[in-house]
């Protein structure tokens, strides 16, 4: 025979362990990825997209990289802005000079405040002629580079370790479980 005890004791265990489930499930981010339509190389560019709630970027390219593409060339200055909340918003500069390059992924997972994506813009600066040459300082090989947006939780504090309050729940419906034992026994 169930008592009123015992079914209030089981709708209390089910209900933190639904509990526990539903927090497990709603720190999962949902990533979104485009794939850079635009030119494949270029000084300067922007492309944009369909918002996408975001905070993070990680940039996957095969072939993607910025460079100065002559020796006598110094301090080129190269910056990767968003477009969040429809302001450009800067989330990485280096100036190289000399015959350098760096490769896009070479660069970090990007974090930057939560906000809503429209766009990127790869920006170079100076672009200089000489000898009615264009010396190439830019960007090479974006074509099908992948840019990878996610709307990461954001980080807890330290504290107890997840799934730590498993133990204390089995715990007590081992308790409960005994308990209506001796009870039924007796």
């Amino acid at each position: 025979m169930v008592e009123e005890a015992d079914v209030h004791m089981l709708k209390i265990v089910s209900g933190a362990l639904a509990g526990v489930a539903l927090l497990v499930a709603a720190t999962v981010a949902q990533a979104q990825t485009f794939t850079w339509t635009g030119s494949n190389s270029f000084n300067d560019a922007t492309q944009t997209f369909a918002g996408i709630t975001a905070n993070t970027l990680d940039i996957n390219s095969t072939s993607g990289a910025f460079f100065v593409d002559a020796a006598f060339f110094s301090n080129v200055r190269f910056d990767i802005n968003l477009i969040i909340n429809g302001t450009p918003t800067n989330i990485y500069s280096t100036t190289l000079g000399g015959a350098d390059f760096r490769t896009l992924n070479s660069l970090p997972v990007f974090s930057f405040a939560t906000g809503t994506v429209t766009g990127i813009q790869f920006l170079s600066d100076p672009n200089t002629l000489i000898q009615n040459y264009q010396l190439f300082q830019g960007f090479l090989g974006i074509g099908s580079t992948t840019f990878t947006f996610s709307n990461q939780p954001p980080v807890a504090v330290p504290g107890p370790v997840a799934g730590a309050g498993v133990i204390p729940l089995l715990g007590l419906a081992g308790f409960w479980y005994a308990r209506r034992r001796k009870r039924l026994a007796a």
